[in-house]
């Protein structure tokens, strides 16, 4: 798992400046529904490098949040939890 500093990293990446050929395309990471969670989070962070910039398909997505809002982890976490099906 990326430390703290890493993930401050990976955030401020500008995604006008990447090359779109380093970046994950999400559509093609797959999940392990029988897996526990904090298992797929973890393989999920792994997968897609920077969980902030990432390819959906051939879209370039960089997410950002709130600075009162609920962190990365937590938010990536509850959605693993609600993809139980």
């Amino acid at each position: 798992m990326a430390s703290l500093r890493d993930l401050e990293k990976l955030s401020k990446v500008d995604i006008e400046k990447t090359n779109l050929i380093s970046l994950v395309n999400i559509e093609e990471i797959g999940i392990d529904i029988s897996m526990p969670a904090d298992q797929r989070m973890m393989k999920y962070f792994k997968d897609v490098k920077n969980p902030y910039c990432f390819l959906c398909g051939k879209t370039p997505v960089k997410i950002t949040f709130a600075e009162n809002g609920p962190e990365l982890g937590e938010t990536i976490k509850n959605f693993f939890l609600r993809s139980k099906c």
